[in-house]
């Protein structure tokens, strides 16, 4: 018999938790199992908050796959440290150039707070982030003819505000779409060319509107 975040008591696959006053009982991978009471044992830790759910998960590793198809190396690592909150925390990478001299060269960490609706790494979540890059981007052509002809480096600092959904697929595996608004301010330097070209002057500029997209695939360590 044991308290807190471990199990308390086992019956087969079935498991009792207790946390924050709530009794818990939980079966891997199943839906949630509504309690209607659990004899003495319920009664003793608050019939009141009495709840059921599946056995949450503690930490998971993941890839945003449309930084994959950019050639962005990245990689996302989530915990979670109550009941209803996770702490997201993303990495982003890219040091390459492509044809005619394109690039999209950065370096990006994104740290998230996320409240669960239902629990953690299951169904609807509302986060806020915080995020720096320092970049190095240029001829961009599908963002207007100066981008196409220039080159733009410098650092950017912001935050925002996400909605996103996780999808159950299978155990370990999940799906996350996410979306996210908010304000980023940009310090930079523009240089006439892509490749070479003069400077041609600092720029402070304020953004508001998206801060943030993904579709993630997930796997869940613990």
């Amino acid at each position: 018999v044991q308290r807190g975040d471990t199990t308390i008591m086992s019956i087969d696959n079935v498991y009792v938790d207790v946390a924050d006053n709530t009794l818990y009982m939980m079966i891997p991978h199943m839906p949630p199992l509504k309690l209607q009471g659990y004899g003495t044992l319920a009664q003793s830790y608050r019939p009141d908050l009495l709840k059921a759910t599946r056995q949450m998960p503690r930490i998971a590793v993941k890839t945003n796959l449309l930084y994959d198809a950019t050639a962005t190396v990245n990689l996302g690592v989530e915990a979670r440290v109550s009941n209803s909150l996770t702490v997201d925390l993303s990495a982003n990478y890219n040091a390459w150039d492509f044809s005619n001299n394109k690039k999209v060269r950065h370096l990006m960490v994104q740290p998230e707070l996320r409240y669960w609706i239902n629990e953690p790494f299951s169904g609807h979540f509302i986060g806020f982030h915080v995020q720096w890059a320092h970049f190095n981007v240029g001829g961009l052509g599908m963002f207007g003819s100066e981008m196409k002809q220039s080159r733009y480096h410098g650092d950017l600092y912001g935050a925002g505000v996400s909605y996103g959904y996780q999808l159950y697929l299978a155990p370990r595996w999940s799906m996350e779409f996410t979306a996210g608004l908010g304000y980023n301010y940009m310090d930079y330097k523009r240089y006439e060319c892509v490749v070479c070209g003069s400077y041609l002057q600092d720029v402070k500029r304020n953004y508001f509107g998206p801060t943030k997209l993904g579709i993630s695939m997930i796997f869940v360590i613990k």
